[in-house]
């Protein structure tokens, strides 16, 4: 139980007790991350600069940053009006004069993301101001994404218990992170939920859904943090979880952590989700209503958004700022979204995919919930042999999106 824990006597958080493995690198031949540095990263800046339509200056800039992958040396970023400017400084410092293969990747992809925002003057343009490089794969998304609702808001409308519909949703929740536009660049692609919440438990390699849900039945939450990822489908169905959570009473408040800046193409910002949320009000009655219900709960402050540099960062979990780190020891439960949150948890390092959750999740000392689809190749908490049971199933089961976690760890069970 949430009470057992003394706050008083936990200052910060903690690395993970084990010795902490090597980071992933893009220089690893024949791997997903040796492809996302090589092929993908720079797909992804093309696109960008296709359909954002920056003056010639900015392309400009834009093609030196893609001629750069992946054999190009790690530079200071130019961007001294940034709320975070400061911080690049001191992450980019230890790195400088390596190449993008060399480095850490996620210090590689956050960099990449953050170089973008900075070359085409997110921060400093009269003209790009607060402009998002990726407004037009992001709307397209959202368009696509609202028929999702009706599935979602269906729930409401069965016989069913409100642990059932929870359970439900999360099911839905989880399999509403394919809808990555870093992952499917096309607009659109990935963009539905056409599963069987039941049958597509049978993908999900980690599933601690049955301790999750009686963690929820102990009692009410005072709050819990859903640390977000993708637009589209998955931010509709975190927002009708979120909504759920305190209809139903399985929380007092909601807090949704959004990203400060875009990034990962699809991440969300909370000018993302406001956009969303007036787009669904659009839609039709049931969905207006909906919407009202959900301003309510903002006014009331059972629901409410916030952003934080951290979350664009290359930093992992453990190396969260004390601000955040303080207000984090407050909560209830975290609900950490998608494949780059996951990676965040685990450092982005090469864990045997049998490393007990336990032994890596130590230094958090509250209840975390991890959300994700496997699109990256790494993985804790696996049964000896079930990684190569996988693999002889699918052999692209760690990277391809049709494979799922919903890994639980209430560090406060007795």
């Amino acid at each position: 139980m949430e009470e057992d824990i003394d706050m008083e006597q936990i200052k910060k958080w903690t690395k993970p007790s084990l010795e902490l493995p090597q980071p992933l690198k893009g220089n690893e031949s024949g791997t997903f991350v040796g492809k996302t540095v090589n092929q993908r990263m720079p797909e992804i800046a093309i696109k960008m600069k296709d359909e954002a339509f920056f003056d010639e200056p900015t392309n400009e800039r834009i093609q030196e940053l893609i001629d750069s992958l992946p054999n190009g040396k790690i530079i200071p970023i130019d961007d001294a009006f940034a709320p975070d400017n400061q911080a690049w400084e001191e992450f980019v410092q230890p790195y400088l004069g390596q190449t993008w293969l060399e480095v850490p990747w996620f210090f590689a992809e956050t960099y990449f993301y953050r170089r973008i925002l900075a070359e085409t003057g997110y921060y400093q343009s009269i003209d790009n101001y607060l402009v998002d490089p990726f407004s037009t794969q992001k709307l397209n998304g959202l368009i696509d994404a609202l028929p999702v609702f009706d599935e979602l808001a269906n729930l409401f409308d069965q016989e069913l218990s409100k642990e059932k519909i929870l359970r439900t949703l999360l099911v839905l929740n989880l399999w509403g992170n394919k809808a990555d536009l870093s992952f499917f660049p096309a607009a659109g692609s990935g963009q539905k939920i056409e599963v069987d919440p039941d049958q597509m438990e049978a993908k999900i390699v980690v599933n601690h859904l049955n301790p999750l849900m009686h963690f929820f039945k102990e009692g009410k939450k005072k709050r819990i943090d859903i640390i977000l990822d993708n637009v589209g489908v998955e931010l509709i169905s975190d927002i009708v979880l979120a909504y759920w959570m305190v209809k139903a009473n399985f929380a007092d408040q909601v807090v949704l952590h959004h990203k400060i800046h875009p990034t990962f193409v699809s991440d969300a910002t909370v000018k993302d989700t406001r956009e969303l949320i007036y787009q669904l009000g659009k839609k039709d009655e049931r969905a207006n209503l909906f919407v009202t219900e959900l301003f309510d709960f903002v006014e009331q402050e059972k629901i409410i958004l916030m952003d934080h540099e951290y979350w664009t960062s290359p930093n992992p979990f453990w190396e969260m700022p004390q601000q955040l780190n303080d207000y984090y020891l407050e909560s209830n439960l975290i609900i950490s979204k998608g494949d780059a949150n996951y990676r965040r948890v685990l450092g982005d390092l090469h864990w045997e995919y049998d490393t007990k959750m336990e032994e890596v999740l130590n230094y958090c000392p509250v209840p975390l919930l991890t959300i994700r689809i496997c699109k990256s190749e790494e993985m804790i908490g696996l049964k000896k042999g079930q990684a190569e049971v996988l693999a002889s199933i699918d052999s692209k089961w760690l990277y391809n999106a049709q494979w799922g976690i919903m890994m639980f760890n209430n560090p406060q069970q007795k």
